[in-house]
Order: structure tokens, then sequence, then C-alpha cells
């Protein structure tokens, strides 16, 4: 069973205020495309599915990216093939991470981007203390110019991942 929330958004133009609800668009990553919600006359948000360029969202409604007012932002990334199968849990940390880091890549290219305008990352980790610094290793491979940067543990994350990245970027 999926659970929905609805998250009330506040922008003003003008001298108006409006209270709009998050945009969330789910589909099939097979297929390319983008969409388009106007919010005001100053901005929009784009969404994108790319073709191949992550895993699919088993049901959860949100999109790999999403592009507003010159950034993309990329929703997190774990480590699992273009068809949504994880990688084995056996699996280094060094392993999972380059597939990670090709599922950003994929997702910022799709969406316009690169790896090289990446200007916040944030690592999600359940054992940080244990996969920190082989992370570290490979992430210096992808991202060599070192943005904004926040590196968290929580006691869990969706199942069988143990590690996510999500990044924002200039589009």
């Amino acid at each position: 069973m999926a659970i929905h929330r609805s998250i009330l958004k506040t922008w003003q133009l003008g001298t108006r205020t409006f209270n709009r609800p998050n945009i969330f668009i789910a589909g099939h990553l097979t297929r390319s495309f983008s969409s388009t919600r106007q919010l005001s006359e100053a901005g929009k948000i784009t969404t994108h599915h790319g073709q191949n360029c992550s895993p699919p969202r088993a049901g959860v409604p949100y999109s790999p990216a999403a592009k507003a007012n010159g950034l993309v932002w990329v929703s997190g990334q774990v480590a699992a093939d273009a068809t949504g199968k994880y990688l084995d849990n056996g699996l280094s940390v060094t392993e999972k991470s380059h597939r990670m880091m090709q599922n950003v890549k994929a997702v910022l290219e799709g969406a316009g981007s690169s790896l090289d305008k990446v200007v916040k990352a944030n690592i999600i980790f359940t054992k940080i203390d244990d996969d920190y610094e082989e992370f570290n290793e490979v992430y210096k491979q992808y991202i060599t110019h070192n943005p904004a940067r926040t590196s968290v543990e929580v006691s869990g994350l969706p199942k069988p991942a143990d590690i996510e990245i999500e990044v924002v970027a200039l589009a």
C-alpha cells in the first residue's frame, strides 16, 4: 500500500499569494518525455523521465529529476540498474557507489545538465562509519570540483538500499 501526501507550497505573484500542491508526475522510465507546469509568470517546473536513465520508481509518485529556475534537482539514486533491479547486497560499497553515480550522471544528462554542474550533494548512509571513506573514493572520480555536500546516517532506506545520493545542479 502506498501512502501519498500533498504538501502545500506558497508562491507570491505581485501582491497576491497562491497556495498550490507540489507537482508529482509518475510514469515509466522506458520512454523519454518531459512535462512542464506553469507556476507563475516567473517560473516553471519541468520533470524529466529520461530513456533508461535511472531505476523506475516502483509506484512512487515522483520524477528522477525536476528542473526549475536554472537548477536541476535529482531525486535520490541508489545502487539499482535501469530496470530497477538492485545490485546484490554482497557487493562492495565501491561497486554500489559506481552504480549510484552512473545513475546520477544519466539523470543529469537527461535533464540537460552534467556532473560538472553539481552545486550540492546529499549522501545518505545506513552505516556511515563503515562506508564513508570507500564511498568518497568513488565520489571523487565523478565529481571533482568539490561542491557543497552533506552526509548523514539514517536508520534505514528503502530495502535493500544502504546508500543513497541526491544532487542539485545548474541546468
